[in-house]
């Protein structure tokens, strides 16, 4: 059973989308403190949290043209996962996954990710297999309405203690905005590859800094998410007006001062939906979610039924 988490979603939710009634579950707590194991008091330095959806999204379509795409989806979703915990050796491993109820961003623009194509009945019949699996093996998996996996994965990012690691998985380039000391994005790729996103080489993605990003897709725009950013003004004067002013926000201040394509900015519906895009393409760190350490401590039990499944 998927661990839903009580969530206290905008008050909005259910005047926008009729019939909304978030799942709730008694919340615990998280703790990213030192951990104890067999008796033993060992600093726990390392933690892989799981983008659950960016990984059975990928395992699926790399197995559409089998036979059977979901038992072949399922077995690259295991092989993958492996792949991550033998290169990180994780002391502590979770999983976050999306909800099927609507977010705080359709609040703020019901097209938000309108233009996705509808969900494939494999991927549909794959999902909830790969999701109890992870469970079975001993892989809490955590979700909280009104929120997405990304907000959740951003909320335990921020928890990490000085002498901690967390390790973020999943192949949406966009979660480079969680890359900090302590915090790297192992970005799965074509051909099983995973790459190490630090702080060291964050800004090869985009051309900003991780704390950039939101900013950059605020004008720019993502065309995965349906967030359309400012119309005429594209990546290399979004890269060179970040590199000058450091923010949207300072940006904004000074448009007066922008020349070229930038001036569009001067236009006050540019800026409404570069605002307006900027709270879509941010990252909530502050998920109303609770989770105990211990349910997600990786140990060599789990390993064993994780390769033997």
């Amino acid at each position: 059973m998927i661990l839903t988490y009580e969530a206290e979603p905008p008050s909005a939710m259910a005047q926008w989308f009729p019939g909304y009634e978030p799942k709730r579950a008694s919340p615990v707590q998280l703790n990213f403190d030192n951990y104890e194991e067999s008796g033993s008091a060992q600093l726990k330095s390392r933690s892989l949290a799981i983008d659950t959806h960016s990984l059975i999204f990928r395992s699926f379509f790399a197995a559409r043209q089998a036979p059977d795409p979901v038992s072949t989806g399922l077995a690259l979703t295991k092989r993958m996962l492996l792949t991550a915990i033998d290169r990180i050796d994780p002391h502590y491993v979770v999983a976050a996954a999306d909800c099927p109820e609507p977010t705080f961003r359709h609040l703020l623009d019901e097209q938000y990710k309108a233009s996705r194509n509808p969900t494939p009945p494999e991927l549909k019949e794959l999902l909830p297999k790969a999701l109890d699996h992870l469970q079975e093996i001993g892989i809490p998996v955590v979700r909280c309405p009104g929120y997405e996996a990304d907000d959740i994965l951003a909320t335990l990012a921020i928890k990490i203690k000085n002498d901690h690691t967390l390790h973020v998985l999943s192949s949406d380039r966009d979660l480079v905005g969680l890359v900090r000391p302590g915090v790297n994005l192992l970005l799965m790729q074509n051909g099983g590859r995973q790459k190490m996103i630090s702080s060291d080489n964050a800004s090869d993605l985009f051309g900003v800094p991780a704390n950039q990003v939101a900013d950059y897709k605020a004008l720019v725009g993502d065309s995965s998410d349906n967030i359309p950013g400012v119309k005429g003004i594209g990546p290399k004067t979004v890269v060179a007006l970040l590199q000058k002013y450091g923010s949207l926000e300072e940006i904004l201040k000074h448009r007066q001062q922008l020349t070229g394509k930038a001036a569009l900015l001067n236009d006050p519906d540019a800026v409404k939906a570069a605002e307006m895009c900027q709270q879509l393409a941010e990252l909530h760190f502050q998920v109303p979610v609770q989770l105990d350490a211990s349910s997600g401590l990786w140990t060599s039990d789990k390993l064993a039924a994780l390769r033997s499944s």
